[in-house]
């Protein structure tokens, strides 16, 4: 076989079926032979369904699944083991790395003598803020190295397979792997010039990081309001303030007065008051949640955004917020960690939302770790079983009763969906301990009066 491509997976289940046919159009052309192995790191979309129905299609790809994320550098360990092919490929699935690159880069394997060939996007659609540490760890890759290259960490390269099933990958170590094949011997590395696409799909992800891109540096001095510490009691209401949702539309006008919608939450007795401030899809905005922190100083306020960098946590921390809310799906484990670490180190609580049983058992795993299992002991460790489909934005009402024999050993919060005293009674006996609470409050009438209502009948269902 001539050529093997690895390609690590990791949520990108949209682009999947579009890489593999740019793949074929490309390799049909050069009469190249060739396998596509797509290596799903423990994807939580519907990414694996997509490698499954691609396989069974189409006799040159193959999948390998892992059962949770281990990392880039496992994956691309495992799809080397795998690879059979003469020269070995590897492209990230978000098809910001073009296909059209193989030919050459395999010629230059074949032709010029190369043991490894990398990419180097001379041209980048990255924002500055990761195009300037790009530039510093290259510079600083190139002094330990001694191999003068632009672009260690680009994801297309290309290797002679005796190369990648010499060298071991693991941890973080693939953004070395020019220097692995060094020291293994194979000291023929060269590079080439190569497109870098702007992303087609994962909008909302992306989306998020451009916004986090744009935020200023953030001094410690900034950091000086209170944090709001939450007292918890046999079950709680996370009340929700957000001028509209994708799935009902707009739940207030122009004319809406947080403070006052807060401070109403606030007297029910709400735990803590969430604060939407993504702004293409709810309409959200920080100034939002400076303004709640402002009429209810008690109260904690948590953060509710697609959060993807640390530097969110402390603009959350910057703006008063005591909480944030992290979404699991949204974030690999290095990520993850990251953003938990921080929000740690600035004293607030968080709320890390699932979604299915693949989320839970990430959790459950992260509570192995002492700092984040004594943090869950606190009660500033919570997990939120969301009950949301993120594509139809349907809810699954089903989902809080299949998920509870998962639920770990944590404080709970059940969300979406839940209108009545007799839907927080029912969560409660499910094992859930909080109920994050939305569309119902910014429609009732005496907000208050639900909240207090939600939380004597779900301390009723924990006592059931």
């Amino acid at each position: 076989m001539d050529i093997s491509i690895v390609v690590p997976v990791y949520n990108e289940e949209e682009s999947l079926g579009e890489l593999r046919a740019w793949i074929e159009s490309i390799l049909s052309v050069h009469s190249l032979t060739y396998e596509v192995i797509f290596v799903d790191d423990g994807s939580n979309d519907g990414s694996w369904k997509v490698i499954e129905e691609l396989s069974g299609k189409h006799a040159a790809i193959r999948g390998i699944r892992f059962r949770r994320n281990y990392g880039k550098a496992a994956a691309l360990h495992t799809g080397f083991q795998s690879s059979s092919g003469e020269v070995v490929i590897t492209l990230d699935a978000d098809l910001q790395d073009s296909p059209e690159e193989i030919p050459e880069l395999v010629r230059m394997i074949r032709e010029e003598g190369y043991d490894l060939v990398s990419g180097w996007k001379k041209k980048r659609y990255d924002p500055l803020t990761k195009r300037i540490p790009s530039r510093l760890y290259n510079w600083f890759a190139r002094q330990v190295s001694g191999i003068k290259l632009h672009d260690f960490n680009c994801g297309l390269k290309a290797y002679r397979n005796q190369v990648v099933k010499s060298i071991e990958v693991y941890g973080d170590m693939h953004r070395y792997i020019p220097l692995l094949a060094k020291r293994a011997g194979f000291t023929k590395i060269g590079e080439k010039v190569v497109q870098h696409q702007k992303r087609k799909y994962g909008s909302t992800k992306k989306h998020s990081a451009e916004r986090a891109s744009n935020i200023g540096p953030i001094e410690t001095a900034d950091l000086d309001k209170p944090v709001v510490p939450l007292q918890l009691s046999a079950f709680d209401v996370i009340a929700e303030i957000k001028g509209r949702s994708p799935a009902e539309g707009e739940l207030a006008g122009t004319d809406l007065d947080r403070g006052e919608k807060a401070r109403q939450y606030a007297g029910g007795g709400a735990a803590a008051i969430s604060v939407l401030t993504e702004p293409s899809r709810f309409d959200g905005a920080l100034e939002h949640l400076e303004e709640v922190v402002a009429a209810a100083p008690d109260t904690p306020v948590m953060r509710k955004d697609f959060l993807v960098e640390p530097v969110q946590v402390l603009e959350a921390r910057r703006a008063g917020a005591s909480g944030v809310l992290l979404i699991a799906t949204m974030l690999d484990d290095d990520k993850l960690r990251a953003m938990l670490d921080c929000a740690w180190e600035l004293e607030m609580f968080v709320l890390l939302e699932c979604f299915a049983e693949v989320d839970l058992n990430r959790v459950s795993r992260l509570l192995e770790y002492p700092p984040d299992a004594d943090h869950a002991a606190a009660g500033t460790l919570l997990v939120g079983v969301n009950t949301r489909n993120l594509r139809t934005l349907e809810v699954d009402s089903e989902r809080l009763e299949r998920l509870a024999p998962l639920l770990p050993d944590a404080r709970c919060v059940a969300e979406s969906g839940l209108r009545t005293a007799d839907d927080a009674a029912a969560t409660a006996e499910l094992g859930y301990r909080l109920a994050l609470v939305g569309s119902a409050l910014m429609r009732s009438d005496n907000p208050a009066a639900l909240v207090a209502a939600m939380r004597e009948a779900g301390g009723t269902g924990v006592a059931a």
